[in-house]
């Protein structure tokens, strides 16, 4: 069965939508429930089904649209209330129509993320709501709630409280056996207990990130992964390049001269559930590699992602030894192109006002 989603581009939505519809000969899988009874399904929060003329109907949400113009399909979505399994709906529906072709039917829909289990999902409605609109499959979803994440917090507050309220929100399973990553939770970018913590992750090999919510640019930093892209003593480098009057006054007076930034809790709001998208996002994608820093302008409210390199340099994830190999290397000349002055001069005067 072929599937697809289009924009409606035009009143003709006839021709131009795709339609749903299940070829008996076109099935690679075999059909299978959980329980003798089948599965309950639902149709997933944001699609809703809309009746044109008698056989024909729209399904639509998340930007998709679909053209049905099979009564028992239409019967069929009809049915994912929740109260029916997928063998009841195919019973419902079999006086026109082959039961098994309906289960297709339903499981194609499944797969596509139209349709879901009302009991087993792992997220709440909204979640799944929020989630299904990003183009995520239900397996894919699973990752949610199968790994979960930990959240450690270095300063006291309600920055932990929020984040993880916003986690719970986000259909994010929060545990500290096995997780797919840790959240670190600090109001000081250069407090020493980070350098701790990252030795630890590092011998457990567990990727972990930083959560900065206070300030007027709150940021989160990229997956720190053992052995892959940048860890953090490069980020801790290139935030103190990017800090020069922090850093002089670090310098002179010693890091007791700055004191944490007191958290504002509409500022640790609006940055949590930033936050947390991004964490879901890299939990969710196949390869979960994120070597950029998020950072939030609280004023105008604006997204800036940062690309951080991972220095060669670097005494945890590089070589310690680069530059002094590097300064005992003999210097290579290399051919290059001659460019005339006459061809400077062209180029100089032709972007002048």
């Amino acid at each position: 069965m072929q599937l697809h989603s289009a924009h409606i581009m035009s009143p003709e939505i006839n021709t131009r939508l795709p339609v749903l519809e299940s070829p008996m000969e076109n099935m690679p899988f075999n059909i299978s429930t959980d329980q003798d009874g089948g599965r309950c399904l639902i149709l997933t929060p944001g699609f809703q089904l809309t009746s044109l003329d008698p056989g024909q109907a729209l399904l639509i949400g998340y930007g998709k649209y679909f053209f049905l113009h099979d009564d028992a399909h239409i019967e069929a979505i009809n049915k994912l209330d929740g109260n029916h399994t997928d063998i009841e709906i195919a019973e419902i529906v079999s006086c026109s129509r082959d039961p098994l072709d309906i289960l297709v039917f339903l499981h194609e829909l499944e797969q596509m993320g139209i349709c879901t289990d009302a009991h087993s999902n792992g997220l709440a409605r909204e979640a799944l709501s929020f989630w299904n609109g990003q183009d995520y499959t239900p397996a894919e979803l699973k990752k949610l709630y199968s790994n979960g994440v930990t959240i450690h917090s270095i300063h006291s507050g309600l920055s932990k409280e929020l984040i993880q309220k916003a986690v719970q929100r986000a259909g994010i399973q929060e545990s500290s056996l096995s997780p797919a990553l840790q959240i670190v939770v600090t109001h000081d970018l250069f407090d020493p207990k980070l350098d701790e913590i990252a030795t630890q992750n590092y011998i457990n090999k567990l990727p972990w990130l930083i959560a900065y919510p206070v300030g007027q640019f709150p940021l989160l930093s990229p997956l720190f992964i053992f052995d892959d892209g940048p860890c953090w003593t490069c980020l801790k480098y290139w935030l103190r390049v990017n800090q020069p009057v922090e850093e002089y006054i670090r310098r002179v007076k010693g890091a007791a001269a700055l004191s944490p930034i007191q958290e504002v809790q509409p500022t640790v709001r609006l940055f949590a559930e930033l936050a947390v998208t991004t964490v879901g996002h890299t939990i969710l994608k196949s390869n979960n590699k994120n070597d950029h820093l998020l950072v939030l302008d609280v004023k105008t409210r604006a997204l800036k992602h940062h690309l951080v390199k991972r220095r060669p340099q670097c005494a945890i994830c590089g070589n310690p030894e680069f530059m002094k190999e590097q300064a005992y290397q003999p210097v290579k000349l290399n051919n290059v192109t001659k460019i005339s002055i006459l061809t400077k001069i062209t180029i100089t005067t032709s972007c002048m006002p």
